[in-house]
């Protein structure tokens, strides 16, 4: 997962990730990145769907 955040465009850095289950088939993840100036276009939207996704599924 870290390398996944961070081989995005603008990601200098990922840090303080947690992953812990919610059920049986349910988990949840918070990271903390640090971005180099303004996340590209792409960036942005793969964050938002990957979190609107993640949302849904909760």
């Amino acid at each position: 997962m870290v390398d996944w955040l961070g081989a995005h465009d603008g990601v200098r850095n990922v840090h303080d990730l947690r992953v812990w289950a919610l059920s049986t088939t349910r988990t949840a993840l918070a990271a903390h990145l640090a971005l180099v100036g303004a996340p590209s276009e792409r960036t942005r939207t793969t964050m938002a769907a990957w979190a609107k996704h993640s949302k849904d599924r909760v």
